[in-house]
């Protein structure tokens, strides 16, 4: 009796084993994978990896607009600042706007107001480590005083001849001891904070040490403290503050080694200390113990070659990859890959 009953509850228990999808038929539960010890360093915090970054494709992105319905000033923004306290600043055609996140305050000239904007066309703009705001125009230089929202001008007089040097200003630059640089159309200025005055360097066909060209279109500074002055016409500049002389280097259309165009219109340097140098005809990859330039220009025949050959602007991002803003698109080069040129987009830009 006792081994039917044993025998009855075996089989009893069985078949609820079976019923339950219990045995042979059901599948093993997954073995959590085991993450291999680490055998690279971990990344920099807050940098991404460059093969993190996404493929640039021909697919549509979504961008926001914003515009004159939603309070801008005017449609043509020539300029983007982000200050230290936030606000982003946005100089257009026709007034400077700052904005907040939600809503526009716009600086224009007021005649009635001797503390206001000198011009509403605006070309370039810089913070510097008091917190004023510098703002370039093409009728003067403004500083502004984010505490009392108050322009101060400064102006070219032809009675003062430590005035500006001209109203035109293309770019500003504040180097590394807090310096202020202006390029303007008719030479470059370094203004004297404690004076209130400025110091000329302008050009002259007969003076061998002077800068190359008088209209001022690109400045920058390098991680080894050498100063840069890029030029419309007269090639790239380098400044030696020592004896105040300027080494040229120009285009030579026998020497492909040369820089590429002498209209240069943006200069700066990667993560590895290499400078690149923008030009009206191309990229070009400057080497300056050796005084030599490597060129990037387009070729119809290579679809990894840059896009356009009029830079327009370069930007270094993060990562340390290099984008390039030309007539006819934007570009990304990865460092450290394949040194081919990426196309982000080719709907051309507006005409400046």
């Amino acid at each position: 009796m006792q081994a039917r009953r044993s025998l009855f509850f075996g089989l009893l228990l069985l078949f609820l084993l079976t019923s339950c999808g219990s045995g042979a038929n059901t599948p093993a539960l997954p073995t959590p994978a085991i993450d291999p010890a680490p055998t690279d360093r971990p990344a920099e915090p807050g940098h991404v990896a460059p093969a993190a970054l996404p493929q640039i494709c021909n697919c549509v992105l979504r961008f926001d607009h914003i515009s004159i319905e939603q309070g801008l000033s005017q449609s043509s923004v020539k300029v983007i600042l982000q200050d230290r306290r936030g606000f982003l600043w946005f100089g257009t055609e026709d007034g400077l706007n700052r904005f907040d996140g939600y809503n526009f305050k716009i600086f224009k000239p007021d005649p009635d107001a001797i503390n206001s904007l000198s011009d509403r066309w605006l070309t370039s703009m810089v913070e510097d480590r008091d917190g004023y705001i510098w703002i370039a125009t093409r009728l003067g230089l403004n500083r502004y005083d984010p505490y009392t929202e108050e322009f101060i001008h400064f102006l070219h007089d032809d009675a003062n001849p430590v005035s500006l040097i001209d109203n035109h200003i293309n770019v500003l630059y504040i180097d590394r001891n807090d310096s202020l640089w202006i390029g303007t159309a008719n030479g470059l200025d370094l203004f004297d904070r404690g004076s209130g005055t400025f110091k000329h360097y302008v050009y002259s066909p007969s003076k061998q040490e002077g800068i190359s060209g008088k209209n001022i279109t690109a400045l920058y500074e390098d991680s080894r403290g050498r100063f840069w002055v890029g030029t419309q016409a007269g090639g790239l500049n380098r400044f030696d503050a020592s004896n105040n002389r300027f080494i040229p280097y120009q285009n030579m259309p026998d020497d492909s080694h040369t820089i590429s165009s002498n209209h240069v219109t943006a200069i700066i340097e990667d993560r590895r200390s290499v400078l690149w140098v923008g030009t009206s005809e191309g990229l070009n990859k400057f080497h300056p113990d050796t005084g030599t330039f490597e060129r990037f220009v387009h070729d119809d025949k290579d679809e990894q070659s840059i896009i356009s050959n009029a830079i327009r602007d370069l930007h270094v991002d993060i990562t340390g990859n290099l984008w390039i803003a030309t007539s006819m698109g934007l570009d990304r080069l990865t460092m450290g890959g394949s040194g081919s040129f990426i196309t982000g987009m080719t709907r051309p830009f507006p005409k400046a």
